[in-house]
């Protein structure tokens, strides 16, 4: 073993849940089961705690039974706690009613109901008849009503709709001016421009016949420089021979 004694005494056990006790290794403990509601805990045992003031017993009818009139017979009443323990149970007796009395009831019962829907057939048709005089009232009022206002909406829509094409054909005649004097204006302008193009092309023609020019006299200025530039090399020479026979 790796751990010494006094690290095994050090430990200690914690009782967990629905225990209790516990405590260091180095002493003796106990840990217990704690009681519950409905639970008992013996020293060497665990059972359920008896319900109090239960009789026991067999309850309700013990076979198949089937009861007729003047007859009666029972049943059992259980009464169940929030853990599902049967905390009472008891036999109620049922009482069946006399064969005669409820056909009598049956009879009075059917010539009752059958009154009642007579009655009630009666009330509905001549109600569903004042709904129906009713109704086709409303709805010819409501006809009427609507046919004013469609009328009316339309009378609206008609003057709408000519104020609209008159504002539309007034504006139209507007644009197409307007477009007609812009385009005049561009037709001017681009007429100006074709003037300001065939001036600059005549401009750059002559231009180009000066350059053309300028460069025939470069050329002609080179050349007399050439020469120049010979001559001076010639005087250059016969100087030096001069100077070679004196």
């Amino acid at each position: 073993m790796t751990d010494s004694i006094s690290d095994i005494e050090a430990r200690t056990v914690t009782a967990g849940a629905g225990l209790t006790g516990g405590g260091s290794l180095a002493n003796s403990m106990t840990i217990d089961i704690v009681a519950g509601d409905g639970i008992q805990v013996n020293e060497d045992s665990i059972q359920l705690e008896a319900v109090k003031d239960l009789t026991t017993g067999s309850f309700g009818e013990s076979t198949d039974y089937s009861s007729g009139f003047n007859n009666s017979f029972t049943i059992p009443h259980i009464t169940v706690d929030t853990y599902g323990r049967v905390t009472a149970i008891k036999s109620v007796t049922i009482n069946m009613p006399q064969d005669g009395a409820i056909l009598d009831n049956i009879s009075k019962v059917e010539e009752d109901l059958t009154k009642l829907i007579n009655d009630t057939k009666t009330e509905l048709e001549g109600n569903i008849s004042n709904v129906n005089t009713t109704l086709d009232s409303k709805i010819d009022g409501i006809n009427q009503t609507l046919d004013s206002k469609i009328d009316s909406v339309k009378s609206a829509l008609d003057e709408k709709d000519k104020e609209l094409s008159d504002n539309l054909e007034k504006e139209v005649t507007a644009l197409n001016e307007a477009i007609a004097e812009h385009v005049e204006s561009l037709s001017n302008r681009i007429n100006e421009n074709k003037a300001n193009i065939e001036s600059n092309d005549t401009d750059i023609s002559n231009l180009t016949q000066r350059v053309g020019a300028n460069e025939t006299e470069i050329e002609e200025i080179r050349k007399l420089d050439d020469e120049q530039n010979d001559n001076i090399s010639n005087l250059e020479t016969r100087a030096a021979n001069l100077e070679t026979r004196t």
